[in-house]
């Protein structure tokens, strides 16, 4: 293992790292990354970690405001030794979660017709695992979480041929 919990950070110089290493010839790399860091609700659990050293990440969605963003790669090495720099590791990164957020339409074609939609409450799947080194996600059904989206409109009246969001987006 070269980076075990290593912290990788972006400042102005671009992205950074505190401890160096160096590229080994006829070796395997794997890379996984999660974000945000720094957050109770993502737990990462290394002691199921497969061959690539990467585990499984479990996160709780308390409230659909945070989303979990994460990411592998493999790198082979050549047979030689690298004295240059190899280049960048590209990762594509994946999101745990949709973002949702509701659009009411008002289609009714009498003018005396008013639709009011309050208190918008979606009950979704509160926990969610991914295992890094795969991709492969999935989510909890013994644990629910319920998502406030508020009101449509503010809470105001939706005229007749008239589209309103609710008051909040959320992550589930």
């Amino acid at each position: 293992v070269v980076f075990d919990a290593e912290r990788v950070t972006k400042g102005e110089n671009g992205w950074s790292y505190q401890n160096i290493q160096y590229w080994s010839p006829n070796h395997n790399y794997y890379f996984g990354a999660i974000a945000p860091v720094d957050n109770d609700n993502i737990v990462v659990d290394t002691s199921t970690a497969d061959e690539y050293g990467l585990g499984k990440v479990t996160f709780t969605n308390v409230d659909g405001t945070v989303d979990l963003i994460y990411a592998s790669k493999k790198v082979t090495t050549g047979a030689d030794v690298i004295y240059t720099d190899p280049g960048k590791v590209h990762l594509q990164f994946a999101h745990q979660l949709a973002k949702v957020k509701f659009t009411f339409t008002n289609a009714m074609t009498n003018e005396n017709t008013k639709v009011v939609v309050k208190d918008l409450k979606m009950v979704v799947p509160g926990n969610g695992y991914v295992e890094l080194a795969t991709g492969k996600w999935w989510a909890a059904t013994d644990a629910t979480t319920t998502l406030d989206f508020g009101h449509v409109n503010a809470g105001e009246q939706i005229a007749v041929n008239d589209s309103k969001e609710s008051d909040y987006e959320r992550l589930t």
